[in-house]
This record gives structure tokens, sequence and C-alpha cells, in this order.
């Protein structure tokens, strides 16, 4: 029992000592207003560091102490299970053996883990994985995490091979009409493949407008006349909008630079991390007219309104993966061409994600804008469009943007009320 405690101090001792050391790894925090985590991807320029060598002084101490507890716990969940004691049945307060040999049993599946993973890390026998340090910017925590490289072979054993057989379904799965780039990612290349058509009448009920007149997201002057033209798009809209981010300080600007001047038309501007979570911001969306969400991350899936309070969504900027992420860039070292063979689809599955939260029901009506003039003005653009349901797609100016939408949106929501009209008298 003195040796279980003596280890179970040291290990805790040893943790707080390797997670300052990890945090040396990591540069200087940035400011809040930062747009992602800082992170730091394991690679072998890093493991032949002094700082890295010293993290593995105190792993290799760590792993000896975790591995003294996890012997001292089996020893004595031996001992407990080979004893007979009688159960208390009278006394319901009273802790039972079983629920003790439940209760350790659990702690030692965890230590268990943690030995594992950080094993995984600081000894790994191949790399199947990708590892990194990182440091939240909201809360400035630091972690260690992992994650594999290619889930194909996970997917083959635990999956597939345990099966009669699989469905996968999904509304984004292809790209172009092809199956090929998630076939490769889910090891599903002998799996038969069907394509089905949407149930809804985008060409009908969707407007598809690509600002070409304004400046790609990389240009100084893009974000000014982004925020310019959205200001009247969503006066135009009386709001019921949902506008997509791909970043945190990206939202932030907007917000700055819209929230009063729409307010002045009695449309509320409620954005991620700043007015509550995102089910209470759906919420919100979802009851209130006039009301906008700036959302990033998890507001690009799992939405769904139904009706006139979800009118217009706004993709500010074309979903690329960030090429500092440690597993796209550890990825992207696996492949000839990771732009077009990695980059370029996972981006047009996320738009397709994007575009999918407006059209919920076959009586919904929208419209999706770009304001990332890539979608015309480079080689790849087709793509995105391509690869969404057959609808209207305008590419125009920003000037005639909102009429544009304004319009169709009534002319449709026209349509829309005469055809639940009829549904009801037939």
């Amino acid at each position: 029992t003195s040796d279980a405690t003596n280890s179970a101090e040291t290990a805790r001792r040893l943790s707080a000592e390797l997670y300052r050391q990890l945090v040396r790894l990591l540069p200087p925090p940035r400011a809040r207003g930062g747009g992602y985590a800082e992170q730091l991807r394991i690679t072998e320029q890093v493991r032949v560091q002094g700082s890295w060598m010293d993290c593995i002084i105190v792993w290799e101490q760590l792993d000896h102490a975790l591995r003294k507890q996890l012997d001292a716990g089996r020893w004595f969940l031996q001992v407990l299970d080979d004893l007979s004691l009688p159960d208390d049945q009278e006394n319901p307060d009273t802790i039972q053996r079983d629920d003790i040999l439940v209760d350790l049993q659990q702690h030692l599946e965890g230590v268990q883990t943690v030995v594992h993973q950080l094993s995984a890390v600081f000894d790994p026998e191949r790399e199947t994985h990708v590892h990194w340090i990182s440091r939240s910017v909201q809360n400035q925590i630091v972690s260690l995490n992992g994650a594999p490289l290619d889930v194909s072979e996970l997917l083959q054993q635990l999956v597939f091979s345990k099966m009669r057989s699989t469905i996968l379904t999904s509304a984004t799965m292809t790209i172009d009409s092809s199956f090929d780039f998630m076939s490769e990612r889910l090891g599903a290349d002998f799996a038969r493949r069907l394509a089905l058509g949407s149930p809804f009448d985008h060409e009908g009920s969707t407007l598809v407008y690509v600002a070409d007149d304004i400046p790609e997201p990389n240009h100084p002057q893009y974000s000014r006349a982004m925020n310019s033209s959205l200001i009247e798009l969503l006066i135009a809209s009386q709001g019921r909008a949902l506008v997509l981010f791909t970043s945190y300080r990206a939202l932030r600007e907007t917000r700055t630079a819209i929230k009063d001047k729409l307010e002045e038309h009695n449309i509320v501007v409620l954005a991620q991390g700043s007015d509550g979570s995102p089910r209470q911001l759906i919420d919100r969306l979802r009851s209130s007219p006039g009301t906008v969400i700036l959302g990033t991350a998890s507001f690009w899936e799992g939405v769904d309104i139904v009706g006139d309070a979800l009118s217009l969504v706004v993709i500010t900027k074309l979903p690329f993966p960030v090429p500092s992420d440690p597993v796209f860039e550890a990825r992207c070292e696996l492949y000839d061409s990771p732009f077009m063979e990695l980059s370029l689809p996972n981006a047009v599955l996320r738009f397709k994600q994007g575009f999918g939260r407006l059209i919920r029901s076959a009586h919904d009506v929208g419209v999706c804008v770009v304001y990332d003039r890539r979608v015309v003005s480079k080689r790849y653009g087709s793509t995105f469009i391509q690869s969404l349901p057959p609808c209207r797609v305008t590419v125009g100016s920003t000037f005639d943007l909102p009429e544009a939408a304004g319009t169709w949106l009534q002319r449709s929501g026209r349509k829309r009320i005469a055809s639940l009209t009829e549904g009801t008298r037939t």
C-alpha cells in the first residue's frame, strides 16, 4: 500500500514536470485574438532537440512510476478477488467488495491507456500516427495529442471485417459525381457505389450567387469589401441568415464591422463564441425573425432549420484546410500532389456541407452566397459548383447581389406559400 501511494504521488509530480517541459517547446503565447490554436507537430526535427530529450528523461521516470502503480494495483485486485467477504445487504451505505473491484479495474485501465498513449508519443515503434502539442487560444491549456495518419486500416479491422455488410451513406460523399476520394480514404475501394439525386428541387428553390468583383481572400481589402457587401445583403434578406467562416479571427472582425449597423435595421447579430452555445444560437435563429448567426467549425454541419428562419447561407471563404494543422500537414507528405489530391477534395466536401444547411425540406427556398471569387477565377474553382446539386447559379457583382437575393427570396417565397396552400386544399 505504501509503494502504491508513493508511486501515485511520484506520478503526479512527474506529470506536472512533463507538462512544464512540453510548454517549453512551444513559442510564447500569442495574444488571445489569434484565430487558431498554437500547435507544434512532433517531427524528427523536434525529436533531436535538447528540449525534447529533457521530455524523454521525465517521461521515462513517469513511465516507471505508472507501471509500478499498475503492478501494485493488479496485486491488490488479485488479493481482493481471492477474499471471501460477505456483502452487507442490510446497510446500503456500506461500500461493497464488488464496487471496489469495478472501480479499481476502471482506474487500472485508465492508467494503462495513459502508459500506452505516452509510449506511442515518446517511443514510437512505427510512425502510423501524427502527434502534436497544442495550446488553446481561449484558455491557454496545453495538451498532447495524437491521430492516425490513415484510418482505412482501422476501419477494415474494426468495422468492415466484422460485418457481413456495411452501408455508408452521406449527402457529402462525392466530389464532382465521383466517390474515389472517400473510397480511398475509408479503405472501401471494393464497395459497390450508388449516387442518388437530391429529393429537393434545388433548381426551383436555390440560387447560388458568386460575387466576382470582390478581392481574393488574401488581399488586404478583402475583409472591408466583404463586410460592406454583407451589410447590404443581410438587410435585403431581413436577417434569416447563417454566415460561415473558416477562422474565429475573421468571424470576430466581421462581427465588429456589421453588428451596430444591422441592429439599426432591427437585425440581431449573434456570433459563435460570444453570444451563447451553438445550440442556443440555433434556437434563437429558429424562433426569432431577423436574426443572423456568424459561425465557424461546427456550424458547417449539423444545423437543421426548416422554413423561412434560415433563408440565406453565406460562405465567406472556400474552406481549405489550415496548412499548418499537424494532421493535415503530415498527411500531405503522403501525396505527390497534396493540393489536388487532399486539400481540394477536403475543401469541396466541406463546401457541400455548408451549402447543405440551406434547403432542409421540399418547401424551403433560399440563397447561397459565395464571397470567394476563386470559384470562377481559378481553374479548380468549377469543381465546387459542379459538386453541388443542380441549381440556379449566378455570377455577378456585389452591387447587384442584394437585389438579386431579395428578389429570389420574395418570388420563391410566394411559390412556397402557394404550394403549401394548394397542398392544404388537396
